[in-house]
């Protein structure tokens, strides 16, 4: 009965390091416009997480049925031993963070809190900017099975 949204997590550090991963653990976490605030479930051996780690800063992207193919890239590899951003267009926000060009949409985020939970690192990221570039549908987990 649950069928939660893929997201496509995105982080890069100042010199030059850059990566992201496949989440299916991101949830609203604070219903105050004034201050709206996700938290994104991370496992702490990924590379992405330690890029989040030190950059403090992240993207996440809400992506179609139709950009499926960006699952398997930012899934079945590690970003340690190839450059998974290569040949997709990106461009850097005013929060620091880099964005797909091409996802359905997506919120640029700083960690303003983080709570190691063992097989998982939950990252609360307040939203500094987001949109929506095209209209569609969300991935979702049942469309991968």
């Amino acid at each position: 009965m649950i069928d939660r949204e893929i997201w496509i997590i995105t982080a890069a550090t100042g010199d030059g390091r850059a990566g992201g991963l496949v989440a299916t653990w991101v949830s609203q976490a604070s219903m105050d416009v004034g201050h709206p605030t996700i938290a994104a479930g991370l496992a702490p051996n990924h590379y992405t997480t330690e890029l989040v780690d030190a950059s403090r800063v992240f993207a996440a992207h809400l992506i179609t049925v139709d950009q499926l193919e960006l699952v398997w890239r930012f899934g079945l590899s590690s970003g340690r031993d190839k450059d998974k951003l290569a040949g997709l267009s990106l461009s850097q926000k005013a929060s620091g963070a880099w964005v797909l060009n091409d996802c359905l949409a997506w919120l640029a985020c700083r960690v303003v809190g983080r709570y190691d939970a063992g097989d998982r690192i939950y990252y609360f990221g307040e939203v500094l900017e987001g949109a929506r570039n095209q209209d569609g549908t969300p991935l979702r987990q049942s469309n991968l099975l």
